[in-house]
C-alpha cells in the first residue's frame, strides 16, 4: 500500500512510526558499530542511515492528511528532520572526536555530551509526536501499542 493511499487511520500510524523506525535502527547500528571503534562500517552505515533519514523525511511529508489532519504527519516530519540533522552534524562531529588524537577518556566525554544533547531534543520532538498520536488515536478509535522506541 502506498503510504498517501491509507484509508485506515491504524494503517496511517503505522506507516509514519515505520518509517522512524527504517531510520532508528540504522542508527542503533551506527552507535554499535562506533562503540566498538569499527569506523570503517561505521561510516557505511553512516551514508545509509543519512539516505534513510531523507528518504523517510520525504515520504512522510508528501503523506497526504489523513481526513484533513495534519497534525500526526508533521510532528514524525519534524522527528525524521531533527534524526537527518543530526546524523549530517552531530555524527560528523563524532567521527571527528574518534578519528582525533585525543585520549580516549576524553573522546569518551565529548561524544557522551553530544549524545545527551542529542537525546534531551529529541525527547521533546517525541513527546510531540506522542501527543499528536495519543488525540489522533482518540479521534479514530484506535489502540496504540508501544513501539518500543
Amino acid at each position: 500500500m502506498l503510504l498517501w493511499g491509507c484509508t485506515i487511520p491504524a494503517d496511517y500510524n503505522d506507516n509514519l512510526v515505520r518509517e522512524q523506525t527504517k531510520t532508528l535502527d540504522l542508527i542503533s547500528n551506527l552507535n554499535a558499530s562506533l562503540n566498538k571503534n569499527d569506523l570503517k562500517k561505521a561510516h557505511a552505515i553512516w551514508s545509509e542511515a543519512i539516505k534513510q533519514a531523507k528518504e523517510s523525511t520525504n515520504k512522510v511529508k508528501q503523506m497526504s492528511p489523513f481526513r484533513k489532519e495534519t497534525g500526526l504527519r508533521d510532528a514524525m516530519a519534524n522527528l525524521l528532520e531533527f534524526y537527518q540533522l543530526v546524523l549530517i552534524k552531530d555524527y560528523r562531529t563524532i567521527f571527528e572526536i574518534k578519528k582525533s588524537a585525543l585520549a580516549e577518556e576524553e573522546k569518551n566525554a565529548k561524544i557522551k555530551s553530544i549524545l545527551d544533547q542529542i537525546r534531551k531534543k529529541e525527547a521533546v520532538l517525541i513527546e510531540s509526536f506522542r501527543e499528536q498520536e495519543v488525540s489522533f488515536a482518540r479521534e479514530y478509535d484506535i489502540q496504540l501499542v508501544s513501539s518500543g522506541i
